[in-house]
This record gives structure tokens, C-alpha cells and sequence, in this order.
């Protein structure tokens, strides 16, 4: 569990840290049922502005944690490995005296690079490669701004396969290049996004504002990261600033595999549940109102955040959009390809899913296949189907 007195001014931060440890700690033990290793890479590894003297508030010591868990409980028999990159050469100091001394006591294969990302994506590939057969690698690709990881650059990260990537992608600095482009910046956003794709996102942004115009800059890199990568599951979550309504940035991720979107899913659900909480202890201190006990308090009775929701119901409409669109082509759907084709919007969850179809089936606009004895609801693995009975075009449905 994140320790959120250590994140105090970078709430976000432990917002992101929560994230990959919910995810590890969900991933592991399902990859080590058909895979013998897991390479955990991280590309921006700092670190930065930390805490705590064992550095226990950096992703590179979260992950290793998690990891080593997982194979503690596999009965010791999953190898680990990780790569670790920095080019701050303070930072790289600090972080090769941790991945060398917890190489060694844990038993990690580690190895370390002081230089750019750019310059290393081959060292990458090569020890990802070089690890034993059944090898899952894992990329974490966590830069301090916008730069660094150019879409053709990290290509061969992308394409490596199996493997899965979570990206942060710094929105709040995008937006601000967008609204405000600076001469000589055009090329690192040519980067970002390919160049090819980069004509088009600027057209489509172009006379657009707030919301809209972020959901665009965040859809147009899902694409480009599903193409260039060859994943069939993309998807994004939103980390809000902690003391204002706006977006800090969004985590991309990519998998393969529908399992790992489920993964995703909950872990997003749980780093969401933090986020608002770590948000009104920020409000709380804003307001001079924190007392002693008051992380306690807050934890306990989470207070209303009107902005996250709006995002949710304006979301959650997007969902339900897609979801018709889905059920409108197909007629009939498998509940788990349902699943992985809706819930890639952020802030949407199973529960809305179910929600949705309970709401849309009192309408007559759909029944379910496939229930069996006391089933009520469809479930991921199941073989259960949604059939689309309603019209082509119904105004009961938001829109």
C-alpha cells in the first residue's frame, strides 16, 4: 500500500505509484501461471523529489516489491529481472547503489544504464531477449515532460511481443503546447505522435477547447500507440491535478490480451478511489482546515469531488456511445469482447457495464444470452452474449 504522507505537494505522484503497485500485484500471479520470467523495465527511473531515505516512494523500489511478492508466493519459481535508465547523473548515482544492493539480496538480474532513453532502446531489446524462454517483459515509460520517448524511437518497446507498456502521458504540458505552441517545438511533437499522425492531430484539435480538445490529444495517442505496437487493448486513466479541476495526466496503457485490461480496469478503479480522497486532504489544507488525524478522517468519509464527477458522467456517456455503436453492427455480442471494446474510456468500470445493460434490457434494447441456473449477470469468462434487439436509432439513450 502507498504511503500518501510521503507524496505530500506531488499527490499525483502517489496517485501513479498506487496504480502500478494495484497493477503488479494483480499481474504477477496471472502471468506467472504460464510464464517462468518477468522483465520489468523502466525507462525514466529517477529518482525524483523522493521522501523516504530507502527509497521506498519510487516506482523502481514499488515494482521490485510487488514482484518479489508475486514470486514469493509462486514458491520462489519465477525469475526476475529489471532495467533501469536514467540520464540525471545524481539520480543514476542514487539509483545504481539501490538496483545493485537489492540485485544482489533479492536475487534480481538487474542491469543499469546512465544515458537518454533514445539512445538505449536497443540495450532493452537485447536484454529482454537475452532473458529465458516464457520472458513476459513489462515497459514503464514515466518521463518528467513530453520528450524523450518518440513514438518511432520506442517502436521496437512497443512491438516487443508478449510483453505490455504503461506510459504517462504528461496531458497537462501537451495541452499547454497545443494552446501555446513555441517556435522550434514542432518537431518534439512530431516525435511524440509520428509524424505522420501529427498533421491530423493538429487539424483535429484546431478550434477546439478544454475537455474536448484533451480527449482528442489522448484518443489520437491511443491509436498511434495500439498501430505502432500491434496492441488490441488500449486504454487510458485520468490522474487529476490535487488542488485544481484539471487533468495532471493520463496513464496509457497496452496489452495484447483482454485479461490485461481487466487488470487495468481494477486497478484504475482503485488508484481512482485514492485520488479522490488525496484530493480533498489537499482542499483540507488548502482551506487551513487540517487537523491531527485528518488523512484518518478523510480516508474514512471520502468528500464529494463534483469535478471527478462530471468526468465520469461525461465518460460514461461516451461509453454508452460506443457501447450502442458495438451492439448496433454486431447484434450479438460476447459479454467479454463487449467488455474489452467499451471499458478502453476512462473512468468507466464493469459495474457501469452491468449497469448499463440492466437499464438498456427494462428497455427492450437488449437481452442477455447464455445465463445459466442462478446466473444474473454475465461474467468475463463466461459464455454469455449480448443480443441487441433495439432499433437503429432509439432517443431513449443518451447521446
Amino acid at each position: 500500500m502507498i504511503d500518501f504522507s510521503l507524496y505530500k505537494g506531488r499527490e499525483q505522484t502517489g496517485v501513479k505509484h498506487l496504480f502500478l503497485s494495484e497493477y503488479l500485484q494483480r499481474f504477477a500471479p496471472i502471468i506467472r501461471s504460464w510464464c517462468k520470467t518477468i522483465t520489468y523495465v523502466d525507462c525514466f527511473s529517477g529518482p525524483w523529489q523522493e521522501q523516504s531515505e530507502d527509497l521506498k516512494d519510487t516506482s523502481f523500489s514499488i515494482a521490485l516489491e510487488e514482484l518479489e511478492k508475486a514470486r514469493e508466493a509462486a514458491g520462489g519459481e519465477l525469475n526476475l529481472r529489471a532495467f533501469f535508465v536514467e540520464r540525471d547523473a545524481d539520480a543514476y548515482r542514487r539509483l545504481k547503489d539501490f538496483a545493485d544492493r537489492r540485485g544482489t539480496e533479492a536475487g534480481v538480474e538487474v542491469e543499469t544504464r546512465h544515458d537518454e532513453l533514445e539512445n538505449r532502446i536497443e540495450d532493452i531489446v537485447r536484454f529482454v531477449k537475452a532473458g529465458p524462454p516464457k520472458n513476459f517483459p513489462f515497459l514503464f515509460i514515466d518521463p518528467t515532460g513530453w520528450t524523450g520517448f518518440g513514438l518511432e524511437a520506442i517502436k521496437p518497446l512497443l512491438q516487443l511481443n508478449p510483453g505490455e507498456v504503461l506510459i504517462n502521458f504528461m496531458t497537462g504540458h501537451i495541452r499547454r503546447l497545443v494552446e501555446h505552441p513555441e517556435e522550434g517545438q514542432r518537431e518534439g511533437f512530431e516525435a511524440l505522435y509520428g509524424s505522420t499522425r501529427c498533421a491530423r492531430v493538429l487539424e483535429r484539435v484546431e478550434g477546439k477547447t478544454g475537455l474536448e480538445r484533451e480527449d482528442i490529444l489522448v484518443s489520437e495517442y491511443l491509436r498511434a500507440i495500439r498501430e505502432t505496437g500491434g496492441y488490441e487493448h488500449v486504454s487510458a486513466a485520468v490522474v487529476l491535478n490535487p488542488s485544481m479541476d484539471r487533468t495532471h495526466f493520463h496513464l496509457i496503457f497496452g496489452t495484447r490480451n483482454p485479461k490485461g485490461l481487466e487488470v487495468f480496469k481494477g486497478a484504475e478503479k482503485k488508484a481512482m478511489e485514492a485520488m479522490c480522497q488525496q484530493r480533498a486532504v489537499v482542499q483540507d489544507r488548502k482551506g487551513d482546515q487540517r487537523q491531527t488525524g485528518l488523512f484518518d478522517m478523510v480516508n474514512e468519509v471520502p468528500r464529494h469531488d463534483r469535478h471527478y464527477q462530471s468526468l465520469r458522467e461525461h465518460y460514461g456517456k461516451l461509453a454508452q456511445r460506443k457501447m450502442r455503436r458495438v451492439l448496433e453492427d454486431k447484434r450479438r455480442v460476447r459479454y467479454g469482447d463487449l467488455y474489452s471494446s467499451v471499458l478502453t474510456v476512462p473512468l468507466t468500470f464493469e459495474s457501469d457495464l452491468k449497469q448499463w445493460l440492466k437499464e438498456w434490457s427494462g428497455l427492450g434494447l437488449l437481452k442477455i444470452d447464455g445465463l445459466q441456473g442462478r446466473e444474473r449477470v454475465p461474467k468475463l469468462d463466461g459464455d454469455h452474449h449480448v443480443v441487441w434487439t433495439g432499433p437503429a436509432v432509439t432517443a431513449t439513450i443518451a447521446s
